[in-house]
């Protein structure tokens, strides 16, 4: 029987390959293996940082939030102690304001009046 070319054509057919392809191959595969490990690591600082990130804005939102619905924050306010010796204690009172925040008992040197023309020392 004769055989007489009708057409080419090419397939995708399985070859066998040679022990270097077989080799660069295997080195292929252990570059992109290290690349891989490389990669997650990489997206677990990211992970890291951008959950980080996100916490701190929680915690932002959470404490605007509290303002909002208590309408008021803690601030430094100038306050000054005043003595009332009749009554044997001293009230811190704010300046702002002028509520009293306070009150303890005097202590025995803020009850020694100090007399005219003598420094503390």
């Amino acid at each position: 029987m004769t055989q007489v070319a009708l057409s080419e054509d090419v397939r995708n057919v399985f070859v066998d390959l040679t022990e270097d392809e077989v080799a660069k191959y295997a080195q292929e595969a252990a570059k992109i293996t290290l690349d891989i490990g490389e990669l997650e690591d990489q997206k677990k600082a990211a992970a890291s940082t951008f959950k980080d990130r996100i916490d701190r804005a929680f915690c932002s939102v959470r404490e605007l939030s509290r303002k909002v619905t208590d309408h008021r924050e803690l601030r430094d306010v100038k306050c000054i102690w005043y003595a009332d010796t009749k009554r044997v204690r001293a009230f811190l009172v704010r300046q702002d304001t002028g509520e009293e925040i306070a009150s303890r008992d005097l202590t025995p040197a803020e009850m020694q009046a100090e007399l005219p023309g003598t420094k503390k020392k």
